[in-house]
């Protein structure tokens, strides 16, 4: 038996609706908030965990851990007057207030 031609354009069809299912949905978890982000602008913030829906090719998800974040700074050195010399290392750990706020940087993970 040939198969039809309506019988492989349904089998392609129905291909492009399971990967766009499946593009359209995304799980947020307990030890993470998501970010939607469409075009560059971010659109809302969940919180809660659970199974989420965002628009498939225009929307993107930024995870951002909700534990405590490090954020560490440059090494500054300084040299005083005298022959000694002091290096000074500032760092700073809080929870992640506002993702919305957060600047989109090439260093975020986009899924």
């Amino acid at each position: 038996m040939k198969p039809s031609l309506a019988g492989g354009a349904l089998a392609v069809v129905l291909l492009i609706a399971l990967v766009i299912a499946c593009s359209a949905f995304f799980t947020a978890y307990q030890t993470r908030q998501a970010l939607v982000v469409r075009l560059s602008e971010p659109v809302r913030v969940i919180t809660e965990p659970g199974l989420n829906a965002k628009i498939p090719f225009i929307d993107s998800v930024i995870y951002i851990d909700k534990r405590i974040l490090n954020i560490e700074c440059v090494i500054a050195s300084a040299s005083p007057s005298s022959n000694c010399s002091a290096a000074t290392v500032a760092f700073f750990r809080a929870p992640l207030g506002r993702p919305s706020r957060l600047p989109l940087c090439p260093g975020l993970i986009v899924i």
